[in-house]
């Protein structure tokens, strides 16, 4: 995650610009100490935002009406960043 985060910033995307939005699904949050050995210490050092995503909170959420009328929930963190990266 680090490389990507380091051309984000020396393409002058600012710091508290960048969310590392940690997607769960249904599954409970990680804790600090599991969110850390997932991640480079960089990022924390360097005071980048961290947040799990939490599937119990439904106003973290939107929705998006599908064509036959059923709604699909995302995540409001994810839907309002002007640049997604997914990892695996």
């Amino acid at each position: 995650m680090w490389p990507v985060i380091e051309k984000l910033l020396a393409g002058g995307i600012p710091l508290e610009r960048i969310l590392v939005l940690v997607a769960t699904g249904t599954h409970r949050p990680l804790s600090r100490v599991e969110i850390e050995q997932m991640l480079d210490l960089r990022v924390f050092t360097r005071g980048i935002q961290v947040k799990n995503h939490n599937y119990r909170n439904k106003d973290e959420f939107v929705f998006w009406e599908e064509s036959r009328g059923g709604k699909i929930y995302f995540n409001k963190d994810y839907t309002a960043a002007d640049i997604k990266i997914l990892t695996g």
